[in-house]
């Protein structure tokens, strides 16, 4: 964490960067066009720095830096108050880092902790006469909200919460703060004219890929999702963006949902919905399988990485597949373990055997209907768990 006596010294930073940058500006407004670089905004409490928020940025003279900051302001979700900014002028991230680094005495593995902050090297764009237009305008949520409404109303059905959106005609990214026992959803839309792109939504705990997706644009469209993420108390922050690989988009939205982890009300809620056909847990549509079934991205994984659902004229089935070396995969199986057992209560049967591959295989029936399983295959170090319903 910073130290006290590096806070001081920072302040006086900040203000004297704020001081500079307002005789600049009032010298020459010729200064100001096309800029280019990277803001901080620095949060606290108590008038006291102890994290930021960076984003690399690109504006002309219809924005001023404090419009351009209270902008970037939506993009950063944090915990203690926001005090104020600073601009470096043709700073990339690495620049920015070395900069925190050597004004606070820091190292720079320090700076980049993400319990300091994060620079989101995303070039955001502030210029009223380009093409791109401004970052988040009503226009721009009417035309882009319709492709994610009713994901949005799904989750919020569910008991997630919206924390973020942000909707533009350029890439969209924001920095997220982790709450410990919580479960973060993302969910966006690309639109272009131009064909043959790949658009991704991802999230990023510095330079560690926490989920992502990515997906042809077909009809001028793609909707993406990376449901489900949790992560140890450890990670407390991560960068969630869409885009489309720098190929150039005429629209895009980003939603970013949490709500509380619970294990057990999630597995007992995917039960009850094998009745429906997994409905309301069908996200991000994905491709069609060998055996023509088709594939939705859940939004519940409960708690692990990824979680599907396939979908054919015979059977839903939910399924996740373990990877043996995944260190989520324990603490799954141990939370499965305590439900499991609650089920013979619950009127469920269980029978244990082996599978052809000589892995374990645990199956649970109810009045003599196939439910749910997991299976495991020793040398694929891999098992799988289904939850599954008949047509």
């Amino acid at each position: 964490m910073m130290k006290r006596k590096s806070i001081t010294f920072l302040m006086f930073l900040l203000i004297s960067s704020i001081v500079f940058s307002q005789i600049q500006t009032s010298v020459s407004l010729d200064r100001w066009k096309n800029k280019k670089g990277t803001f901080i905004l620095w949060y606290g409490n108590g008038g006291k720095a102890s994290e930021y928020a960076a984003f690399t940025v690109k504006f002309d003279d219809s924005y001023e830096e404090f419009q351009v900051a209270q902008e970037l302001k939506k993009k950063a979700y944090k915990s203690s108050k926001y005090i104020t900014y600073e601009f470096l002028e043709n700073y990339d991230c690495n620049q920015t880092y070395g900069y925190l680094a050597r004004s606070l005495n820091l190292s720079l593995r320090d700076v980049k902790d993400l319990r300091n902050g994060n620079c989101a090297d995303v070039n955001y764009s502030f210029v009223k006469s380009a093409e791109d237009g401004p970052v988040f305008t009503p226009e721009n949520k009417s035309k882009m909200s319709p492709y994610v409404e009713q994901e949005e109303k799904s989750l919020i059905a569910q008991g997630w919460k919206k924390i973020y959106e942000d909707y533009q005609t350029a890439a969209c990214a924001a920095e997220i703060r982790f709450l410990p026992g919580h479960s973060y959803t993302a969910i966006g839309a690309v639109t272009s004219t131009k064909s043959g792109i790949f658009p991704m939504l991802a999230a990023y705990n510095g330079d560690n890929r926490l989920g992502d997706i990515r997906k042809n644009i077909e009809n001028n469209l793609a909707t993406l999702g990376v449901y489900d993420l949790k992560e140890d108390i450890s990670v407390l922050k991560g960068t969630y963006f869409i885009d489309a690989s720098g190929e150039p988009v005429s629209g895009a939205c980003l939603l970013v949902f949490e709500r509380p982890f619970d294990f057990k009300r999630s597995f007992y809620s995917l039960l009850e919905a094998r009745h429906t056909g997994f409905k309301e847990y069908k996200g991000m549509k994905g491709n069609i399988t060998e055996n023509n079934e088709q594939i939705y991205y859940s939004n519940d994984a409960l708690g692990y990485q990824e979680a599907k659902i396939l979908e054919s004229s015979a059977t839903d089935e939910y399924i996740i597949v373990l990877d043996s070396d995944n260190p989520k995969t324990l603490l799954f199986l141990d939370n499965l373990d305590l439900v499991m057992k609650e089920l013979p209560a619950l009127g469920f049967t269980s029978k244990d055997y082996k599978n052809n591959a000589g892995g374990d295989v645990t199956e649970f029936k109810k009045n003599g209907e196939n439910v749910m399983m997991i299976a495991s295959y020793p040398a694929k170090n891999t098992a799988y768990f289904y939850i599954f319903k008949k047509k």
